[in-house]
Parts: structure tokens; C-alpha cells; sequence
């Protein structure tokens, strides 16, 4: 007991006086006590008696003089301590990022069943998996659109793990309902059932409520269930969205994962072969579980809008531009809210006609096709640009993976080709540009050229006179890290993006919760507020925090725009605030908003937002108008009266209200 006690008081009870570590920690304060501990734990020592591990040493004597040099052993001991409580401090700060670490994620077990490259071994692998690869739980799983448990009994189960702060969802569900379609599978009555399980990041993804409604915004039509306690994440050894694994007939087993950009080219061919070894098995086809609707409708009175994204201001003619990505059109209104024109969102005879797997309801608005403001259609247009010296608008049309040109003049809409590195490649085929540019965001134009950040691939491009071309950020992975050189800049789900000045951008990363400054003139890329700085990779350095430079917190921020005096305004998305931001002084601070979801009007300090998306500045009017996007509306702030108010649409026609 005496050795114990005796071994452990020593780095505990260094003395302190109140004063800050910096100042503490003196060798003349601490070194007289740790002598006298010393000697105490010697003296224990003896009167436990001597053990075969107590050999006399040449400092084994009772006392020594003060300006003797302390033992090594003594000086190992308190650098253990010290080591162990500084990482207890750091890990216990960043705790976010290691509760999605689980011990399979480690050991890269989900790795071992990534298909082989040699398709005469696919087979084998796949039986082999059957029988003894690992197993997901998927007991804890919280459904949020079924009224009860899915009926996946004798059924062959697609898992989709997911996020809603994941701008690649909605082609990810999108396309994997396409290909599983296009072999003849359909949800529930083909021996198939896919199941999306909602994997949060976000302190705010955790809730029930949430998951209901990004479910129902992704129109999703599977059983869809939340897994906040991270137990099929952990189970799974799963690191990454999207991750699709292919899981055996009740035991669940990981016949097949596919992780990340490979997570959609290899799933047709994986479950051909999946059900090639269950072809003997007797599989159960009959339907599956049945759905129910959940609300969408989060606002307190009826809008025209639906998960309205972003914004833009046509200040020389007054007008406003509505990216309504729910409804995929573009309406074009007053300042005040009335209706002007329309550019999508008719209905596509051709919706019907697509073979799907029944993952998701198909919008009669949605499609890919160039013309009027008529004949055009959009699948979740994201952000809007108006470039008003040449009367263009440039659409981002994040559904389609493409951006779309519209000639105000002449109401005309095309697609902008894409120019890649590899001139065989179809790349305006829907599926060949996921591979190329994945999930565009935001846009917005500098001189005669527009910027596109590409949230899926980690980059920013940029559009010139013919096609789309590739302008930052690591050609084979993202992340987070800054660069003297654009090319070799890491980005991890940049959103958001502005101009800076005449030559540098603003880009609003959601993933590391951070604000980068694209310097497109002298090719260099750095962080201006948010981020890790002892770790600066680190992805999770997110909360609520007003301050400068790395000690600022945002919590998956989405968009930006210029404000007055230099300075910039952030939605903090999942905040439920809107930020200031100072560039200059790597400064952030509140705007407006209290952080309490909801939808109320009055004072900027009283007011609150529903995951508040893209904004706009009219200087003329000194007005800032806000996408709400969870609340189905447009929120108008008045920089003169510090006032939020809700804006009221009026003379919609008929036909067109969805």
C-alpha cells in the first residue's frame, strides 16, 4: 500500500498557488518536493521490508543534499505522468473525431472485402464472405419511415450508410436506384431489400426528427433508420460516406464494401454475383415493408418553396433568383417576393419511363434536358450566379453533376461541357460525370469567368469560354490541407463560394467546418478561421465558438456572400445562425440568429432559422435575403432596422404552385 500510494502522489501534488500552468511549472518549486516524496516512498519501502526487486542502488541512501541531480528513474516516472495527462487532455478535446474510430476501422477489416480485381476470383470471394466474414449489427437501428421493423428475413440486404451534411447523397441514392434498376432488381420483391442507415457527424444529425426529414427531402422510399449510438458504424468497420455493403441472408454477413468514389461503380457487378451463389438459396420476394410519409412541412404556414438551397440578386433590374431544389426550377421574383418568372420544374413525360429499383420517388420535375424556360428541367439545382454585364445565370445543377447556362435575353437554358483529362471518357453521360465532377455545389463568377466548388471530389473548378476545367485541389483524394500551390490543396466538402477580391475566392469548407482563401493569382491556398491546429488534417473541429483564426468554431456551414465594409456573411448551418466574417483580421462573429431551430421573425438577436443555406446582399436596399432552407422559406434581414422578417410570395399562378 505504502509503495502504491508512495508511487502515484508524486506528479499529483506539485504545488500550484492558483497561478497558470505557464508560471507553475518551476524546477525550484517542484524539485524540493519531489525529494522529500522520494525519500518518504524509500522509507515505505523499508518498512514493507525488502523485496528481491529493492537492490541496493547507488541513490538507495535516506536523504540527499538539495542540489543533487534527482535519480532517472524518479525523472521517467513524472514524464509518464505528464505524457499520460497531456493525452488524456487532448484526446478528451478532441473526443468528436475518436468516437466514429472503432477497432475494425483500425484493423481495416471493411477493407478486406472490397471485391478483387480479378473477376475469376469474384465468385470465390463472394462464398467466402458468406460464410465467414464478419457481421453487422443492425439490431439498435431506429427506423424513422416504416411503422415497424423491415421484413429482411431470407432477403439479401444492400446497407447505405449516409449523411445529410454529405452533398454527394442525393446522386448516391440517385444512382444506385439506376444501376440496381437496370439489372432487373426492385426494392423488397426481388429477394433484395436495401436499407439507409443514417450515420451522423454533426452534433445536430443526431436527432430523429432530423433524419425524418433529410429522408423525406431525398424523397427516399427504403426503410430508413438512424444509428446515433454508431453501433452499426462501429460493427461494420466503417470510416467513410458513402460506404454500400452487400450483407448476406439473416446473418448479415459483409459479403462485399464498397467505400467512397468506388462505392456506386462496382455494385451492379458485385450483386449479380451475390445473387449468382444465392441462385439455389430459396430467397424471400415478397414486397417489402411498407412506408409511411413523414412531414415535411417543418414551417407554420404553406410556401410555394421546398428546400429552397441558394440565392442570387440581379441588382441593376431588381429581381431575385430561387434556387427551389426540392421543386428543381428557378423562380425569378420581385425583391418583395412577387412572382416574375419560372425556369424548370414543368412536368417530364419522361419521368415514368425510367427503370428504377424503387429507392426513391421520382419527382415529375426532375431530368437533364437543355431549351426554353419551359422545356428545360433541373434535378436539385443547388447554387446561382447572375453575371449581370453579359445577362447570364449560371446554375448549378448538383443533381445531374452539371452546371447549367441560362441567356436571360434570349430564355434559353445549355449544359457547360466538361473537359477532363481523359478525352475517351463519355463525361456527359449522368453516371461518367460522377466520377469527374461529383456532387457541384455553389458558384459564383469573377470577371467573365464562374467558380464551381465540387463537393464530391474536394476541388474547385472553374468555367471558362468552352467547357468546365479543373482549377484546385488534390486530383486523387480530399481532405483538409493548405497549399502554396493550388493544385496540391486538399479540400474536404467545400460548399459555399464568393470572391474575395479581383483575383482570390472564398470557400466555405462544411466538413472541417472551416473558411479557405483560394488566391487564384499567386496559387496559394490557406485557412482564414476554423480548423485544428495542433492536428490541421482533423475534420473535426466543429461546434459554436465566436473568436479569430483557428479558434473559431462553425458547425457544417453552407454558404457566403460579400457584405458591406469588406466584410462577408456565413450561414453556420447546423448553428441555426448566420456569422460575420472579417477576413482581413481572421475574424468571425454572431450576425443573427439564437441557434434555436425555428421560425421566428423580430429582432436580429431574437430571431431564429431552420438550417439557414445560401444568402445575398442587396446594398441598394441594405437587405440580406437567406434560403431557410428546413423551414420551406426566404428570410429577409434588414441591416438598417435589425429586422427578420419572412418573405410573402404573391401573384403565383395556379399551375405552377407545386
Amino acid at each position: 500500500g505504502g509503495k502504491m500510494f508512495a508511487f502515484f502522489v508524486p506528479p499529483l501534488c506539485l504545488p500550484h498557488h492558483g497561478r497558470p500552468l505557464a508560471k507553475r511549472i518551476r524546477w525550484a518549486d517542484f524539485a524540493p518536493r519531489l525529494h522529500k516524496l522520494a525519500a518518504s516512498r524509500r522509507r515505505c519501502v523499508r518498512m514493507l521490508g525488502p523485496s528481491d526487486n529493492d537492490a541496493p542502488t547507488a541513490d538507495s541512501e535516506v536523504s540527499r543534499p538539495m542540489n543533487q541531480v534527482i535519480s532517472r528513474r524518479e525523472l521517467t516516472v513524472v514524464l509518464v505522468y505528464f505524457t499520460a495527462f497531456v493525452s488524456f487532455i487532448i484526446a478528451f478535446q478532441r473526443r468528436k473525431s475518436l468516437q466514429l474510430c472503432s477497432l475494425r476501422s483500425v484493423l481495416g477489416v471493411l477493407d478486406s472485402r472490397i471485391p478483387p480485381q480479378n473477376p475469376d476470383l469474384v465468385k470465390n470471394f463472394a462464398i467466402e464472405g458468406s460464410r465467414y466474414a464478419h457481421q453487422v449489427d443492425l439490431s439498435k437501428l431506429i427506423w424513422v419511415n416504416t411503422r415497424e421493423k423491415p421484413q429482411i428475413k431470407d432477403k439479401i440486404v444492400i446497407l447505405v450508410l449516409w449523411r445529410a451534411s454529405d452533398s454527394s447523397s442525393p446522386s448516391t441514392f440517385s444512382i444506385l436506384d439506376k444501376k440496381l434498376g437496370s439489372i432487373g432488381v426492385k426494392r423488397g420483391t426481388s429477394g433484395v431489400e436495401v436499407l439507409a442507415a443514417h450515420v451522423p457527424k454533426f452534433d445536430r444529425e443526431q436527432g430523429i426528427e432530423f433524419v425524418k426529414d433529410a429522408s423525406e427531402s431525398l424523397r427516399l422510399r427504403c426503410p430508413s433508420a438512424s444509428d446515433a449510438s454508431l453501433n452499426v458504424w462501429k460493427s461494420s468497420g466503417a470510416s467513410t460516406w458513402p460506404t454500400v455493403m452487400i450483407l448476406s441472408p439473416n446473418s448479415h454477413r459483409v459479403i462485399f464494401a464498397l467505400s467512397g468514389s468506388d462505392a456506386l461503380s462496382q455494385v451492379t457487378a458485385a450483386l449479380t454475383t451475390v445473387l449468382d451463389v444465392y441462385s439455389q438459396y430459396k430467397l424471400n420476394k415478397q414486397e417489402g415493408t411498407s412506408l409511411y410519409t413523414a412531414d415535411p412541412d417543418l414551417n407554420f404556414f404553406p410556401s410555394p418553396l421546398f428546400r429552397p438551397s441558394f440565392l442570387c440578386i440581379d441588382k441593376k433590374k431588381n429581381r431575385i433568383f430561387i434556387s427551389d431544389s426540392g421543386n428543381n426550377r428557378i423562380l425569378i421574383c420581385s425583391m418583395d417576393g412577387v412572382f416574375i418568372d419560372q425556369i424548370g420544374g414543368y412536368s417530364n413525360a419522361d419521368t415514368q419511363s425510367v427503370v428504377t429499383a424503387g429507392i426513391q420517388a421520382r419527382s415529375k420535375t426532375e431530368g437533364l434536358r437543355d431549351g426554353n424556360f419551359q422545356d428545360c428541367l433541373f434535378r436539385n439545382p443547388q447554387g446561382i450566379a447572375y453575371d449581370s454585364e453579359r445577362g447570364r445565370l449560371a446554375v448549378v445543377d448538383s443533381g445531374n453533376n452539371a452546371i447549367r447556362l441560362v441567356c436571360m435575353e434570349e430564355e434559353t437554358v445549355s449544359t457547360v461541357p466538361l473537359s477532363v483529362s481523359e478525352p475517351s471518357a463519355n463525361v456527359n453521360e449522368f453516371e461518367d460525370r460522377w466520377l469527374h465532377f461529383r456532387a457541384p455545389v455553389d458558384v459564383t463568377f469573377m470577371g467573365s469567368e464562374f467558380y464551381v466548388t465540387v463537393s464530391g471530389r474536394g476541388q474547385v473548378w472553374k468555367v471558362g469560354e468552352e467547357a468546365l476545367v479543373h482549377l484546385s485541389g488534390d486530383l486523387s483524394s480530399s481532405g483538409h490541407a493548405d497549399a502554396d500551390d493550388l493544385s496540391s490543396a486538399m479540400y474536404s466538402r467545400p460548399t459555399g463560394i464568393t470572391t474575395f477580391d479581383e483575383s482570390a475566392l472564398l470557400v466555405v469548407e462544411s466538413d472541417s467546418s472551416t473558411v479557405r482563401e483560394v488566391d487564384v493569382a499567386h496559387g496559394k491556398v490557406r485557412t482564414v478561421v476554423g480548423g485544428d491546429t495542433l492536428f490541421p488534417w482533423s475534420l473535426a473541429a466543429f461546434g459554436d465558438r465566436n473568436g479569430f483564426g483557428a479558434s473559431v468554431r462553425l458547425q457544417n456551414p453552407r454558404g457566403i456572400c460579400s457584405f458591406k465594409d469588406s466584410k462577408f456573411l456565413i450561414s453556420d448551418m447546423y448553428n441555426n445562425k448566420i456569422k460575420l466574417l472579417v477576413p482581413q483580421e481572421r475574424e468571425c462573429r454572431l450576425y443573427c440568429g439564437t441557434g434555436v431551430r425555428g421560425i421566428k421573425d423580430g429582432n436580429r438577436e431574437v430571431a431564429s432559422f431552420n438550417r439557414p443555406g445560401g444568402l445575398a446582399f442587396d446594398d441598394n436596399l441594405k437587405r440580406v435575403y437567406i434560403a431557410d432552407t428546413g423551414n420551406n422559406v426566404i428570410r429577409v434581414v434588414d441591416d438598417e432596422l435589425d429586422t427578420v422578417t419572412t418573405m410573402k410570395f404573391s401573384n403565383f399562378p395556379e399551375s405552377i404552385i407545386l
